[in-house]
């Protein structure tokens, strides 16, 4: 196999790996949907509440068939977002923190539901809300601040535009978790509605995730960066508040 053959198959690879990301995050409530359809669970009132979810509720038995696509697929986000090397080291940081959050969420389920009152504790399931919350600041951080690093390499008027873009969803990304907690409060826990505004908060992180990897992919920013020819950053005399927190824990 030729060097440039390799070089190939390593950008493969990482593209891949966003990818992956990218579509686990788009499965997951789609998955946690079929799941429960198959085995005549109704919807829940939200995707944590499939962790406990099984049919019919006075069964005895206590088989939950969902509860591995949800444990699984937070384990593997997070254990990815914690693999995966930021642009720099302050996006690195709020990455591995963000991913901590989605394996603790995975692991701290939420509010056991009435019908399943003696399914296990829940003494710390506010450790799976806390987590959830932290997840998504962590992500509306990286979206609004860690950009400039790769947005470097592309025409103005591009990156004008993908800004905007990262702008938005930073705040769609901030809002989220705390409109899923207003609804929660509004309608009550196990209100069906929270799925769908759960659904949405996902896939405003998939949204994000894919952004990132198209700019990737149209900046050829790893093929600078083997070459040695992507230029390095530097901060204005006096920068902005988005420019001071992409380098915050550098």
């Amino acid at each position: 196999m030729t060097p440039e053959q390799i070089r190939d198959r390593i950008f493969h690879t990482y593209f891949l790996v966003r990818r992956g990301l990218l579509w686990l995050a788009v499965a997951l409530p789609l998955l946690l949907l079929a799941v429960g359809w198959r085995h005549q669970i109704q919807l829940g009132g939200s995707m944590s509440e499939y962790y406990f979810a099984f049919n019919p509720h006075d069964s005895p038995l206590r088989v939950f068939p969902a509860r591995a696509v949800f444990v699984g697929i937070l384990f593997v986000l997070g254990i990815c977002l914690i693999l995966y090397r930021g642009f720099s080291n302050t996006e690195d940081r709020v990455l591995d923190l963000a991913g901590a959050m989605a394996v603790i969420a995975a692991l701290w389920p939420m509010q056991a539901p009435d019908y399943c009152k003696n399914c296990g504790s829940t003494t710390f399931s506010y450790v799976h809300e806390g987590a959830g919350i932290i997840l998504f600041l962590c992500m509306a951080f990286v979206a609004f601040a860690c950009v400039d690093e790769t947005l470097v390499q592309l025409p103005d008027r591009e990156r004008r535009w993908f800004r905007t873009g990262y702008f938005v969803l930073a705040t769609l990304l901030l809002v989220a978790p705390f409109a899923v907690g207003i609804l929660a409060y509004k309608l009550g826990r196990y209100d069906s509605r929270l799925f769908y505004a759960e659904w949405a908060a996902i896939w405003i992180f998939a949204a994000y995730w894919g952004l990132k990897t198209y700019e990737l992919s149209q900046s050829n920013l790893e093929v600078l960066a083997m070459r040695g020819e992507m230029p390095i950053r530097q901060l204005p005399a006096s920068p902005s508040l988005r420019q001071r927190a992409s380098r915050l824990l550098d």
